[in-house]
Order: C-alpha cells, then sequence, then structure tokens
C-alpha cells in the first residue's frame, strides 16, 4: 500500500500534524477581487461585440428599410384597381337585379 513519506530519506509518514513543506503562495490581492476582475473583462469584451454586431443590423435594417420604401412608392403609383375586374362585378349585381 501506498502511503505518503515526508521526503525521501524519511520512513516516517506524512500526517495532518506536520508542518507544510510546500504552502501554496497565496495571491496578493483579494480573490474575489482577482476573479471579479477577470469576470469584468470578459464581460467587457461580450458587450463590446454584442454592440458592434447591433450596430451592423441597425445599418442593414435602415438600408433595407430605404430599399423596399423607394420599391413601395414606385409600385404604390401603379396600384390602381383593375377596370375589367370592376365591369364584371357590376354586370354581375345588374344581372342579379333583374333576376
Amino acid at each position: 500500500m501506498l502511503t505518503l513519506r515526508q521526503n525521501i530519506n524519511s520512513d516516517r509518514t506524512w500526517s495532518l500534524e506536520d508542518d507544510v513543506n510546500y504552502q501554496i503562495p497565496r495571491p496578493k490581492d483579494d480573490p474575489w477581487q482577482i476573479c471579479l476582475e477577470l469576470f469584468l473583462e470578459e464581460d467587457k469584451a461580450k458587450c463590446q461585440a454584442w454592440n458592434d454586431e447591433v450596430g451592423t443590423l441597425l445599418v442593414f435594417a435602415g438600408l433595407f428599410s430605404a430599399v423596399v420604401t423607394a420599391f413601395v412608392v414606385q409600385s404604390y403609383q401603379s396600384l390602381t384597381p383593375n377596370p375589367g375586374d370592376q365591369t364584371s362585378l357590376l354586370l354581375a349585381l345588374l344581372i342579379s337585379n333583374i333576376n
């Protein structure tokens, strides 16, 4: 069975009461502050990317609206009712009134 040894030359098993030989270095600042700074940096990059994307979409929507408006204005002038349809409707109404 494997046991933790204090060092290679020692036969004594390491226990929790023993001093730590290799401590984990503590950060200089508050760990939560470091974590917050990392997340704020990442969030700022995401928000900037979203802002650029929304700006591009707004430009596209504006151009699309301008093109559609130009086509609607030009085609609206030619949107008159078909006189043949009106004549057919009036004739059908006249025939139904006669009968």
